[in-house]
């Protein structure tokens, strides 16, 4: 079986390996995501709970002129 294995399964291609690579760290990243689903009326707050969640966790979708003006509104 030895032999059959070096003979099908030999040396990965220098392309596979990096397709492989990258799959793997795809794979860590979307472990690391987490979702959410917010429920709530109207005016509740789930917005601006995004926002602050962003602006604490990480850059996310916003500008730096987003950010300033959303954290100005967070802080009052």
């Amino acid at each position: 079986m030895t032999s059959l294995a070096s003979c099908c399964f030999g040396e990965q291609d220098p392309q596979t390996k990096t397709i492989d690579k990258k799959l793997r760290k795809e794979k860590q990243n979307l472990r690391r995501q987490v979702k959410i689903l917010l429920l709530g009326s109207g005016e509740s707050g789930k917005s601006t709970f995004i926002k602050q969640m962003v602006i604490i966790h990480g850059p996310g979708e916003f500008t730096a002129d987003e950010v300033r003006s959303y954290r100005a509104q967070i802080y009052q």
